[in-house]
């Protein structure tokens, strides 16, 4: 994999997971949990923004459009969210999410070439920072 492909990759991924952050926020009442996840939003934003400013810098095109795959996951998810309305039930998918999405980093990360590894472990560490924060509302909606 090419490093303009991986990093767009990752910007399809971001720009997934704040589409669904906000989907489920919005099912999420004031509070906690509500104001944690606004957080992760806008780590993700700021995420999003600095793969952008490395494309750009690079002189790579830095849009990118959410591909099939991703617009069917959020398709099913919009579905769940008909049914799922419960806190901890949407604050574990989410957990999950970033699980899955983590997964995806570290795959084309690394197939993307040893150069690029050292340049995001910054970037996975963040990501399993936030999976550590959504652990622990995970840990504390487990009764």
């Amino acid at each position: 994999m090419k490093e303009e492909e991986c990093i767009k990759k990752l910007l399809q991924g971001e720009q997934m997971g704040i589409n669904l952050y906000k989907k489920y926020i919005e099912k999420i009442p004031e509070g906690i949990e509500h104001n944690k996840l606004q957080q992760l939003i806008l780590e993700h934003q700021e995420e999003k923004s600095k793969l952008e400013n490395i494309l750009q810098e690079k002189g790579m095109d830095s849009k990118v459009s959410v591909g099939l795959l991703e617009r069917l996951t959020e398709f099913s998810q919009d579905i769940s969210l008909l049914f799922n309305t419960k806190r901890e039930r949407l604050i574990r998918k989410l957990y999950k999410g970033e699980i899955m999405g983590l997964s995806y980093c570290e795959r084309y990360i690394n197939e993307a070439g040893e150069e690029l590894v050292p340049e995001f472990k910054n970037y996975i560490d963040k990501n399993k920072q936030r999976i550590e924060v959504l652990r622990g509302l995970v840990d504390r909606n487990e009764y």
